[in-house]
Order: structure tokens, then C-alpha cells, then sequence
């Protein structure tokens, strides 16, 4: 089986949009001319754009001193927090879900404006525009200079083989039980291997 790779546009691009300003566009499906990946700098965040084959899950996972936060978009949205203690990564809090309506309506734009605010983030359910693209909006607060990230996909072809990229392992980002949910009570993530925010 055949996976599209995911690939960096080196540098980022930048916006003169805000973030909130950017998510009536959040409908999961790419322009033509999008690459396979994009970052864009956006002020007060960062948008990531994600191109694979048909997923049932899409993680972005986001380390920060101490912390990683699992943000996960599937049929819902729902973010699970793990805090290291020693030199393990112990799970906080699990997934809460949200914002599973996949309408592109002035209604669902405000909640998602309002989940970005509460939350830090907001992304494209699997539900929305076209299977294997998924967009994500994340704040400064939560993807800081200094901070890390990767990307773990759950292809719909074959759900068994969890998609790591960005440096996300099978031990870590793309550890099948973190995707395939609950979240375990114990992972072995290796953030100094992700991709350093911009």
C-alpha cells in the first residue's frame, strides 16, 4: 500500500490575517494549488494544513516545557494532556469531545471562533470538505517559539497502521492506543525528535 508523505514548505509562509479571522475558511478542502503541507504564520497563531490519504483520525501533538497536548480531530474535536513527571509522560486529562457538526454555517463558524478562544485551537472534523485533508488553527499560546510538534494519522484504508510524521514514533505521537483512543495512562514521547515551532 502506497502512502502520500507529508512534505514542509520551508520557510513558513505569513498572513497579514488574524486567527479568528481564518476560520470561516476552516471546510477541509485544500485550493488546487495547496501543497501536500503547509504552515502558515497567522497573527496570534499558526495554521497547519495536513494532505493524506483518507484518515479517521488526524493528531497534532504539541510539546511545551513539561507539557504535550494531543489535539485530535476526527468525527469531533478533543484535546488530552499528558505532564512529565521524571522522565515519564503521565496522562492529565483525556478527550473531551466537540464540535461535531460539519455545516459551514454563521452558527458553526462562531462556535468554532469560540472553541479556538476557550481551547487554543481549532481544526476540521474528518466529516468536513475532502477525506485526507485536514486544517488546523493553533494559538501562540499553545505552539510558542520553543515549543515542538508532530503528526499522527489513522489512514481509513488501514487503521492498524498509524502514519507518523515530523518525527512522531510508534512509541509516542503515533502510538496506536494514543490515536485509536482512550488516551493511555502512560506515554513514551520523544518531543526533542518533532518539529521546533517557528
Amino acid at each position: 500500500m502506497k502512502y502520500l508523505l507529508l512534505a514542509l514548505l520551508l520557510p513558513a509562509t505569513a498572513s497579514a490575517q488574524t486567527l479568528a479571522d481564518r476560520v470561516p475558511d476552516l471546510d477541509g478542502t485544500f485550493d488546487p494549488g495547496d501543497q501536500i503541507t503547509r504552515i502558515e504564520i497567522i497573527d496570534g497563531g499558526t495554521a497547519i494544513s495536513v494532505r493524506t490519504v483518507p484518515a479517521y483520525v488526524t493528531h497534532l501533538c504539541i510539546a511545551a516545557e513539561e507539557t504535550i497536548l494531543v489535539l485530535h480531530a476526527s468525527a469531533a474535536l478533543g484535546s488530552a494532556k499528558y505532564q512529565k513527571v521524571g522522565d515519564q509522560w503521565w496522562l492529565v486529562h483525556g478527550f473531551e469531545w466537540d464540535l461535531r457538526d460539519t455545516a459551514v454555517t454563521d452558527s458553526t463558524i462562531q462556535k468554532r471562533r469560540d472553541y479556538l478562544e476557550r481551547e487554543g485551537w481549532v481544526a476540521t472534523t474528518q466529516e468536513m470538505g475532502t477525506p485526507g485533508q485536514t486544517e488546523f488553527l493553533v494559538s501562540d499560546r499553545l505552539l510558542a517559539p520553543g515549543a515542538r510538534w508532530a503528526v499522527a494519522v489513522m489512514p481509513a484504508e488501514s487503521p492498524e497502521n498509524i502514519l507518523g510524521f515530523e518525527g512522531a514514533d510508534a512509541e509516542g505521537c503515533a502510538r496506536h492506543p494514543l490515536v485509536a483512543g482512550p488516551p493511555p495512562p502512560q506515554v513514551d514521547f520523544r518531543p526533542g525528535l518533532w518539529r521546533a515551532a517557528q
